[in-house]
Formats: structure tokens, sequence, C-alpha cells
């Protein structure tokens, strides 16, 4: 799966400048970190910010009482040789056709060995995360210091836990810098004595009363050469939230990777493999939903799946112009319309979402859970329905005289929960008086004495609108009477019957 989805990811990048993106995310971990973790690399257009597929993924698996020997273990042995690993695949986009790779990383993949051993056709953008020894006996912090403000720019700071989005104005400054290589490194490893990179400052300058002002030093084997570059690079680095916008579509806002309970060494890290390559195909079809980039179908799909995703749209195509699908067929948008429209959107360009109808049978009470609506849209029905879990009722005998309502949903095969087609219809259902008698939750009856006095009473009532037992047409240019009025009838006639 890996290899197919590097094949396509290769032959988009052409002429390109791709930005390898790199992080780790647990997927089942403990509180110290020990568990199952996967790392994926995604390339992404540097200048259009497009994502074009994924490069390459690697499994942790973290056992518990190793922290003490990592002293002793060599960094090939190490979990962080990962990073460098991460690097050495995204070359392969270079040989593709690049015209330039940069790898970025966060924080954790601050690691000399990278700078170090790091391929030639790649460029590397990591975000500082120690205050490293420099050549010339300072430290990188306190020489970025003695920098002067080389500029500024205005970026757009997304939200994060405990910070909402803002704009933030910042002050850069650059310079190069000639890191020394770490005391417990020797050159028996293989280690140069120093590397030379380029720091490039960004500091917030109008943060908000009580927010912490962001600050980035950032470490990078590009030439700096003058504000505009610096400019650039910020620019790249803040790219870097794709991955994480990635991680939310594969947890906690799209395919709840995390709630899944195969087995591990095999299954489960099979199909995270397959959910990470399905959540970037996600996000492509989100961002050309509109269009604009013009990005073919190839670019996510098979040529062999066109004439399959056209007979698709002609069955969820309406008949006027504004049911049809807008976008030319082989594009990336025309199938983005058409997953859009299985997924419950009703095809107009309104306010965004998918489009849900209440299903709930408002003439029967809200107490029978299973006939809530659906909590998801987006899925298709199972063939004969959604499985419905109907509760036990606390009392015996009950069905025998009240047969078992329909579960409000059509059992069409591939019927969308939420859709209007295979709606709930005129109920004319059998209610016996034990239901009301077994159900202590409905506490909204519009006459408490009536209630008392029908249910002394055995015989079970027919909710029907005469008292013949057949349902009432309305008259003509008259409309039903809603469920309030219903129920009203129903305790009325049933009342009359009575000896």
């Amino acid at each position: 799966m890996v290899s197919a989805a590097r094949e396509r990811t290769c032959a988009q990048v052409a002429g390109r400048h791709v930005l390898a993106i790199q992080d780790t995310s647990a997927l089942r971990v403990d509180e110290k970190g020990v568990g199952l973790s996967f790392h994926p690399v995604i390339a992404v257009d540097a200048n259009a910010g497009t994502v074009l597929g994924l490069v390459e993924t690697f499994v942790l698996k973290r056992r518990g009482g190793e922290r003490e020997k990592r002293r002793q273990k060599t960094f090939e042995d190490k979990d962080s040789r990962r990073w460098l690993s991460g690097a050495q695949s995204a070359g392969a986009l270079a040989e593709a056709g690049a015209a330039c790779v940069t790898v970025i990383e966060d924080r954790e993949g601050d690691i000399y060995e990278c700078f170090a051993f790091k391929p030639a056709n790649v460029e590397k953008l990591v975000r500082a995360a120690q205050d490293r020894r420099l050549a010339d006996a300072t430290s990188l912090f306190s020489k970025a210091e003695t920098w002067g403000e080389a500029g500024r720019m205005t970026v757009a700071l997304p939200a994060t836990p405990g910070r909402k989005a803002r704009r933030a104005e910042l002050s850069v400054s650059f310079g190069k810098v000639e890191i020394k290589r770490p005391k417990p490194r020797t050159a028996a490893d293989g280690l140069p004595a120093t590397v030379s990179v380029t720091l490039v400052i960004g500091r917030e300058t109008n943060a908000p009363q009580g927010e912490e002002p962001a600050l980035w030093f950032l470490l990078t084997t590009h030439q700096v050469n003058d504000i505009a570059d610096a400019h650039r690079i910020i620019g790249f680095y803040r790219l870097r939230w794709t991955i994480e916008q990635l991680f939310r579509t594969m947890k906690t806002k799209g395919f709840d990777v995390e709630a899944l309970r195969q087995e591990q060494d095999g299954p489960l890290e099979k199909l995270v493999i397959a959910i990470l390559i399905a959540a970037l195909k996600v996000m492509q079809l989100v961002a050309e939903r509109d269009g604009e980039a013009k990005r073919p179908l190839g670019d996510v799909f098979d040529p062999d799946d066109q004439p399959a995703l056209e007979r698709v749209c002609q069955t969820l195509e309406g008949k006027t112009a504004k049911q049809k699908n807008p976008h030319p067929k082989g594009s990336l948008a025309y199938a983005a319309w058409i997953f859009a429209r299985l997924g419950g959107w009703t095809g107009y360009y309104g306010k965004p979402g998918p489009h849900r109808h209440d299903q709930r049978p408002h003439s029967v009470p809200r107490h029978q859970a299973w006939l809530e609506p659906p909590k998801c849209v987006n899925r298709v029905a199972r063939k004969g329905g959604d499985r419905m879990v109907v509760p036990p009722l606390p009392i015996s005998g009950v069905e025998g005289r009240a047969p078992r309502l329909k579960p409000p949903i059509s059992p069409l095969a591939g019927e969308m929960p939420g859709r209007a087609e295979g709606g709930v219809k005129e109920l004319d259902v059998v209610l016996g008086l034990d239901r009301y008698r077994a159900a202590p939750s409905f506490r909204r009856p519009f006459n408490q004495p009536l209630i008392r006095q029908l249910r002394t009473s055995p015989a079970p009532v027919r909710a029907c609108s005469s008292r013949a037992g057949h349902p009432r047409r309305p008259a003509p240019g008259r409309a039903r009477a809603g469920s309030h009025n219903r129920r009203r009838r129903v305790f009325r006639r049933a009342r009359d019957r009575r000896p």
C-alpha cells in the first residue's frame, strides 16, 4: 500500500518545490508513552499548499524500561532514527524530478545526526528544541539576542488547545551559525565537528494580554540572504500544520483510528496504513471541492475509476442545472462533488455541512431510544437497513398485545441515514397501554387525570383517526393536525369507547 501511494505521489512532483513534512502521532499508548505510534511523511506543494500524497510511514513499538539504556544505544538503534529515515525516503521525490525537496520537522526532529547525515538532494527545516553550543563558544539562543530586526510580517496563527486563532505580527531576524558537535558524540561516530546552518527567528510583537507570544527558532540548511528568503522559510514552516490536520482527520474528526480494537503485530498496523492513505485522499478532496487548483482525477484515483464515478454521478444528479455536477469530468473536483452527495450534501451551495432531516416520529413517545435520529449522516446504511437495538420493556406480555414498531428508516440498500427518501410516513400503529405503564420517563401528558383513568383499563387502544378504527382523510384544503392534537384525539376516543 505504501509503495503504491509513493508512486502516485512521485508522479506529481516533477518541477515542483515539495515539502516533505513528517511527524509522530500516538496510536495506542499509555501515560508513559509506551505502546504503538506511527510516523508518516507526506508531500505538500510548497507554493500552492496542496497535499500531493504519502511518501513513507513508520510504525513504532515503544516498550517500557528502555529509557535508562538510551545512552548505551547507537543512533541506528534508537527510535529517533526515524527522523533521518524519513528524510532519506524524501530523496525519492528529488529523484522523481522535484525541483527542490525540503524536509520539515517539529522540535522533536532537532537532532545533530539528522543535520550531519542529511541526504545531499534534500534540504532541512526544523524548529530548534535546545540551546546548542556554537563554534564561537556561545549558545544558539544568546547569539540570536544580539541580532537586530530585519523586517516584519503578518501571519495567521491557527487555533490550538488553550489558544484562539488570531493574526500575529512577527519581528523577523536571521543569521548563520556553526553548531558544535554534542559532547556525548565523538568523531568515531562519523560526525563532523561542526554543522553550518541558518537560524531564522520570528517573534510576535502584538500578542493579546494574557496570551503567550509566538516565538519560532527555525534551523534550516537553505540559504537565507534577505528578508524575503526569511519570510519564505517561515511560510514553509507554517505549512507543517498540514500534518496536524491529517492526524485530526484520522482521529477525532474523522476515522477515529484510536478506537480500533484489532490485534497488534499485523492487522492493526495494516488497517492504520489503509486509514492513513484514505485520510490523505479525504483532505485532497476537501481542498479541491471548488475546483480552484484544477487538479486531475488521476492525482488521487486510478483512471479505471472514472467510468464508475460517472455512473454514480448520473444517479445523484437532478433535472435542474443546480442539481447537476458543475465540474468537468476527469477532474478531482468532479469526484469531490460525488462523494459530498453520497455523504448527505444536498448539492446546493448554501450553509456548509451535510443536510439532515429529523426522522423522529413525533406521535410516539421519545423515551424509545431506537427512535432517535441517526447520529452519523456520512455513512451508507447496510442492506436491509441499520440494525437497531430495542431496549427490553420491564413488563412481560407486551409484545403479544402490541406489535413492534418498525424502525424509522427505509430498508433500501445503500440509502443514506438522514436523507429525505424513505423517511417516516404517516403512522398507523397499535399502542398498548402497557407501553405507557412501562414508560416512567413519559412525563408530558396533556391531561393527567385522564392518563390515570386510562392506566386502570386493561384494554389496548388503537391509534386511529376514527371511532371505527379506519384512518380519516383530511378535508380538502385542510392540513393534518400536529402530533399534539393527534394525541388528544387518541385519548378522547379511547375514553368514549370505555363501557
